[in-house]
């Protein structure tokens, strides 16, 4: 006798058949659901000639490229100047006019003769953001004085510089920029005076970030709605600069200079929350410009200071302050990171500063050894005075609770490591 068992049809199927047509399905087009006004800010991030060109996706986007509210005209995506002059002038042309002409970023070189008649096109659209490049920003400046710069909030300069006896000035006179908020500088032949007559301008500028193809012997900067700063001029050969602040509102600076500042000058900056000062190639002519420095920027809650000597300096000299000048409070920092070659003339000014810091929390000390170039240099005098780490060594130090009983400790190693009675008093 024989037992036949019958199953249903659908058990004799394969199990596995539906997950793989559901995986050979096409996805979903979630992108042809958005919005066409939020397709068009997705297409705002990418370069002009490429938003155009999805115009041949389908009947949808044939147009939606022109309601794009930035432009983004860039020369070297094209394999001719001939090329480029033609799509930016179609990119013009063919522009909904109802939409406002939110940013024009261009750049473009000096074959290109063009970028007067678009930079005269995007003033009448009522630009709000300008970002020029190379030869664009020699137009502009030309063209400043015929522009509409009314309800220009954004400026960036990138990459301007003027031939030798030119003397067209950067900053046309009697130029007015009553709505900027931002400008940037950033590697453009600034003569003397003009950021001043620049900043000067502008009566609601919030944000500036300064950083010049040459070396500026004098920066005076006056504003009382600036928050955000930033002056970089790092440059391998050394120079000599002056520098003053008159920024009473400023929350956040960055200062990066090389070489020998002749002076400092600031107002008080109550406001200032955050600092970060770069020094490279001090030598002992700078201990008073450096001082005057470290007590502006004493209202602060972060500071980072990287702080380092010429390599043709050969004594060890104070660089956080002059033994004849009282050293500042910070009654308000909570942050500190510290870099700088840590020889026992640095120390003392390192306990005065961590103990008038009531309320700091963590701080980081980083020993910089000094450059050995000069001959008559001395090693010994140059050494790391920090107390030994956890590793075994004398180039850090690290504490994330000051105020706990680490910082009392550390303070009492500091004041061991010092060798000279002389340096322990003063």
């Amino acid at each position: 006798m024989s037992f036949h068992l019958l199953l249903p049809s659908s058990i004799d199927s394969n199990p596995h058949e539906p997950r793989r047509a559901l995986a050979m399905a096409p996805p979903p087009d979630r992108l042809s659901a958005l919005p066409d006004d939020v397709l068009a800010h997705v297409l705002s991030f990418l370069p002009t000639p490429v938003s155009a060109a999805t115009s041949v996706l389908s009947r949808r986007y044939r147009h939606l490229w022109a309601s794009v509210p930035d432009l983004n005209l860039d020369h070297t995506l094209h394999r001719s100047i001939a090329s480029f002059e033609s799509s930016a002038d179609a990119a013009f042309r063919r522009r909904d006019p109802s939409v406002p002409l939110r940013s024009l970023r261009l750049s473009a070189d000096e074959r290109t003769r063009a970028p007067p008649r678009w930079l005269l096109r995007a003033a009448r659209l009522g630009v709000r953001r300008l970002a020029l490049t190379g030869h664009a920003c020699a137009c502009f400046v030309a063209l400043a004085p015929e522009l509409d710069l009314a309800g220009l909030r954004s400026l960036n300069l990138r990459y301007l510089s003027r031939r030798q006896g030119d003397k067209y000035p950067l900053v046309p006179e009697g130029i007015r920029l009553p709505a900027l908020e931002s400008m940037e500088l950033v590697q453009v032949d600034l003569g003397a005076g003009e950021v001043t007559q620049l900043v000067a301008a502008c009566d609601a500028l919030c944000s500036l970030d300064v950083r010049p193809l040459a070396t500026l012997e004098v920066l005076d900067l006056r504003s009382p709605t600036l928050r955000r700063l930033r002056i970089s001029c790092l440059f391998s050969a050394p120079h000599h600069t002056e520098l003053s602040l008159e920024c009473a509102s400023l929350e956040f600076l960055v200062l990066e200079h090389s070489g020998n500042l002749q002076a400092f000058r600031a107002l008080p900056m109550p406001e200032l929350r955050t600092a970060a000062v770069t020094m490279d190639l001090l030598t002992a002519g700078d201990m008073e410009a450096t001082s005057v420095l470290i007590r502006s920027v004493a209202s602060v809650q972060e500071l980072r200071l990287h702080l380092t000597e010429s390599k043709f300096q050969v004594e060890p000299f104070p660089l956080l302050a002059e033994h004849d000048q009282p050293f500042p409070s910070f009654p308000n920092l909570k942050t500190l990171e510290l870099s700088m070659c840590f020889h026992e003339y640095n120390i003392p000014g390192l306990i005065t500063m961590l103990q008038q810091s009531p309320v700091l929390q963590s701080i980081k000390l980083t020993h910089l050894a000094p450059r050995m170039l000069a001959k008559t240099k001395k090693r010994r005098q140059w050494a790391s005075k920090l107390p030994r780490n956890s590793s075994g060594n004398y180039q850090f130090a690290s504490l994330k609770n000051f105020q706990a009983e680490e910082g009392n400790k550390l303070l009492y190693q500091l004041s061991r490591r010092l060798k000279s009675k002389a340096i322990r008093s003063s």
